[in-house]
């Protein structure tokens, strides 16, 4: 007997899978941010001028990325978003040597992330350390529970989602507020703290994406400035990583406020995954290396939170794939994702099965 698969297995409701993503985290933090005045600074490498808004007395650009407190700021401007390979810096001088020659942030040395998690979060520590394991499973990143390590992170919950970017020294906060205790969030915030900013930040974005600026509530266009030069992206871009803002992110009509150029690619998708996509994983490990995690190959480049649909009744020959055996009459739905080179079916009822051609 045929089974049926049911409705979210679909694409129309690719969401249902998706868990909690940036589109989220800027509607959290929205709301925590409602009713705020944006406030201007200076980006120091360039001198241009910034707007921030504030969350616990602290600086927050870009819906979620913290650069320090606001008396810090007004006077001192906010610095580099720049982060700097540790190991590259302490590579011929002592750690004292190396933060004199770099103030800003850097890489957490050894790949390891010490963290204490505070009381305020003790309710969410499973869902925070799940969202640890969703990195390090899959990278050479360790988060260690802190002994008496002087730079580590502090985790609370605090009002929003937010981080600072890369290793800054000393206790760095990260909150994990109201709303924002979802693996996937923690995972967003934590590739922050360890040096990664949103993927719509990167130079080349406009090639990708477009900002419908009248969407924007009013105040928050600040919050989708690109800073491209020092966006730590790796390989192409990346429509559904965990970094990726959701198409409605500071919508204050209901409408899109990030738009995809690539037809294949419906807004919806935008910045959806079941997890950390492989270039998600792939710019971590570039940073940080893989460990004991198996490396990523040809056949794991296959995304299949692209296209799919129901193949229609009759409609299972498939010449090449039937003649190898791989379709028979019972198939009854498919996803396909062409990368380069490697052309990727996924076909399956009830169980699923991959194909890699």
């Amino acid at each position: 007997m045929k089974k049926n698969l049911p409705a979210l297995l679909l694409l129309t409701s690719i969401s249902t899978l998706t868990g909690f993503t940036q589109a989220d985290v800027a509607k959290v933090n929205a709301e925590a941010m409602q009713g705020q005045t944006p406030k201007t600074s200076v980006y120091t490498p360039d001198n241009s001028e910034i707007e921030y808004l504030v969350l616990n007395d602290t600086a927050i650009i870009m819906g979620d990325i913290a650069v320090g407190s606001q008396q810090e700021i007004q006077s001192k401007g906010i610095s580099t978003l720049e982060v700097k390979d540790f190991d590259q810096l302490n590579t011929l001088s002592d750690e004292l040597t190396a933060k004199a020659a770099w103030a800003g942030a850097t890489t957490w040395p050894n790949s390891v992330v010490p963290f204490v998690i505070d009381a305020s979060s003790q309710p969410d520590a499973a869902v925070i350390r799940a969202g640890m394991d969703l990195i390090a499973s899959q990278t050479g990143v360790r988060f260690v529970q802190r002994n008496n390590q002087t730079n580590y992170l502090r985790i609370f919950k605090g009002q929003g989602c937010w981080s600072f970017i890369g290793r800054k020294g000393g206790q760095q906060n990260l909150s994990i507020g109201p709303g924002c205790a979802w693996k996937k969030t923690v995972a967003h915030e934590l590739m922050h703290a360890l040096g990664f900013l949103h993927e719509q930040s990167r130079a080349d974005r406009d090639n990708f994406v477009r900002i419908n600026y009248n969407n924007i509530q009013d105040g928050r266009a600040g919050q989708f400035n690109k800073k491209g030069p020092i966006t730590t992206s790796v390989g192409s871009y990346d429509y559904h990583s965990v970094m990726h803002y959701g198409h409605k992110a500071f919508s204050k009509n209901g409408k899109p406020t990030i738009v995809s150029l690539d037809p294949n690619i419906p807004n919806q998708q935008l910045g959806k995954s079941n997890g950390l996509t492989n270039k998600d994983i792939a710019a971590i490990r570039n940073k940080y290396g893989s460990g004991n995690a198996s490396p990523l190959t040809a056949f794991e480049n296959c995304d299949f939170t692209g296209w799919s649909a129901k193949i229609p009744e009759g409609h299972h020959n498939l010449k090449f794939l039937k003649t190898k055996g791989f379709v028979n009459d019972q198939m009854s739905h498919l996803k396909l994702h062409l990368d380069g080179e490697f052309a990727c079916i996924k076909m399956w009822d009830g169980a699923e099965t991959t194909l890699k051609l």
